[in-house]
């Protein structure tokens, strides 16, 4: 019988299959995150509360 929907994105499934929905997010969630560290070095904010980018 067919119809398994995962009840966190709504994705059909295959009978037996696993949705990796939440590790996708989990993984977005870290990618972004070592996006930021990486970036938040070349930004700074000014006494005036305006942020600048340091060439």
């Amino acid at each position: 019988m067919y119809g398994y929907i995962c009840p966190e994105c709504g994705c059909y499934l295959d009978p037996g299959e696993k949705c990796d929905c939440k590790e996708e997010e989990k993984m977005r969630e870290e990618r972004i995150a070592r996006s930021v560290e990486n970036l938040s070095h070349l930004i700074c904010t000014e006494n005036n509360g305006q942020m600048r980018i340091i060439v």
